[in-house]
């Protein structure tokens, strides 16, 4: 019996030390992609093509975050409808549901 409760003991040392060293390798992997902040490193450019429109600024966003949408581009004799995620204008991008998993183009649609 005495052989048994030592090889237990040795089988949770050894899987308490595994788990430690999991942990201990999702903390650094934590702490290597943030900045200062403790904000994630990942980010993407959002770029617009008013689609000869007034220009709109790029922006910067974190992964996962929503786009701030932009002030509505101008064009003479035009009315601009919404911005697109292709430039066949046939995917629209909702500002409060689509988000960034990497650098990205929006076209407007007049």
């Amino acid at each position: 019996m005495k052989k048994v409760v030592l090889n237990l003991k040795k089988y949770v040392s050894m899987r308490c030390f595994c788990y430690l060293k999991i942990v201990v390798m999702i903390l650094a992997t934590l702490f290597t992609s943030c900045d200062k902040d403790g904000d994630k490193l990942v980010k993407y450019t959002v770029s617009f093509d008013s689609n000869g429109g007034t220009a709109v600024k790029s922006q910067k966003i974190k992964e996962l975050e929503v786009v701030v949408k932009p002030e509505d581009p101008k064009r003479n004799g035009y009315l601009f409808i919404a911005w697109y995620r292709d430039a066949a204008l046939t995917n629209e991008w909702d500002f409060r549901r689509n988000y960034v998993l990497e650098n990205v183009t929006l076209y407007a649609a007049w």
